[in-house]
């Protein structure tokens, strides 16, 4: 893993790894899952919705749907929902990217610290379906937006 090709490689302490795009190709659930909920009260999505919330915390995301939908929900009641539609593809849908079980089986074997941030509500980052069981096997710890209070857009 850190063969040295000419170049002085490093062996690294820890790294930090993102969850989302980066561990699990799950970058498309976000807008799916806001299109599912939007269609299962008989709303239009439209695509403007994904540009706009792209940068938002889930929190702040919520807020904009009801607000620009006028739905009959709260923020944290539509919240609820959507994340029980996201946790339903995190279980039964969202693999590993290609090649992050290979790296990650390497660097645990190099005997290297390692950590998973998410801005993901602290439930979704401990969601076990067997792809996120290696994960959380490999991992020494989780940071999410929960636990640090740290939204990062």
């Amino acid at each position: 893993m850190y063969k040295n090709k000419g170049v002085n490689a490093v062996k690294p302490k820890a790294i930090i790894f993102d969850m989302d795009g980066t561990l699990l190709d799950s970058l498309s659930v976000w807008a799916d899952s806001d299109r599912e909920f939007l269609a299962g009260l008989g709303y239009e999505y439209d695509p403007k919705h994904s540009l706009a919330m792209k940068t938002m915390h889930f929190d702040s995301a919520c807020e904009y749907l009801v607000r620009e939908f006028s739905l009959p929900l709260t923020a944290e009641e539509t919240g609820r929902r959507i994340l029980e539609i996201v946790e339903e593809h995190y279980i039964n849908e969202i693999p590993l990217k290609d090649g992050a079980e290979e790296f990650l089986a390497a660097a645990k074997s190099a005997g290297i610290k390692m950590c998973v941030a998410t801005s993901n509500k602290k439930a979704l980052a401990e969601i076990t379906p067997q792809e996120l069981l290696l994960i959380i096997l490999i991992f020494n710890r989780t940071a999410d937006a929960d636990r640090t209070g740290t939204y990062v857009a």
